[in-house]
């Protein structure tokens, strides 16, 4: 087994939380996180979060740099947004937006729990939705 190799990788939705603070791939709890559930008129179930667990590795910091990251993704279609409003959206949010499949691709590795980086997402995620509706009503 290599040191710092990749061990396992999952989608979990935004309800699955072990009890490190992270987020377990696998597990089906369903219990919702109010603190970070988004604003706007989105179903919770439609936001999709990626993770990749790492083994620990043997020397400082003991952990891989991509540990926490989390990526959430999106079809815009459950985004609830006018035309208008998703056509500034995609300008917004630019190469993050894959119009083959019609997806918004969102990651974070900014802090140092997954919960923290899920949170940043969703909060991005409302801001991404209200300054498009904002653009698209001027």
């Amino acid at each position: 087994m290599e040191v710092g190799g990749l061990e396992e990788e999952g989608e979990f939705t935004q309800d699955e939380d072990d009890a490190s603070g992270g987020i377990a791939p696998g597990s089906s709890s369903t219990q919702s996180d109010p603190s970070c559930e988004p604003l706007a008129n989105i179903d919770p179930s439609a936001l999709r979060y990626k993770i990749k667990k790492y083994e620990r590795m043997a020397l400082p910091p003991y952990h891989h740099p991509n540990e926490f990251k989390v990526v959430l993704e999106v079809y815009v279609k459950d985004l609830n947004l006018s035309e208008n409003g998703l056509e500034a959206l995609i300008d917004i949010v630019g190469p993050r937006y894959n119009a083959n499949k019609q997806l918004l691709k969102l990651t974070c590795n900014k802090f140092d729990t997954r919960v923290e980086n899920r949170n940043y997402l969703v909060w991005l995620l409302d801001s991404l939705l209200q300054e498009a509706e904002k653009f698209h009503s001027t």
